[in-house]
C-alpha cells in the first residue's frame, strides 16, 4: 500500500483550469462551513434539551422535598 501525504492533490485536479479548481475549493469550503453550522445547531438543540430536563428534575425534587 502506498503512503499518500495528507496534503496530496487528488488525481486529475492539477489538470483542471485554475478557475475550476477555485470553484471546487469554494464549494468545499462552503460544505465545510455548512457542516459546522449544522453541528453547532445540533449541539445547541441538545444543550437546550438537556437544560430543560435538568430544570424539570430540579422542580420535581423541590416538590418531593
Amino acid at each position: 500500500m502506498k503512503d499518500v501525504p495528507h496534503n496530496a492533490v487528488p488525481p486529475g485536479l492539477a489538470d483542471l483550469p485554475l478557475s475550476e479548481r477555485e470553484r471546487l475549493e469554494v464549494e468545499k469550503q462552503r460544505e465545510l462551513q455548512e457542516g459546522l453550522t449544522r453541528r453547532h445547531l445540533a449541539n445547541a438543540r441538545y444543550r437546550e434539551s438537556y437544560l430543560a430536563v435538568q430544570f424539570d428534575r430540579v422542580l420535581h425534587m423541590g416538590k418531593e422535598g
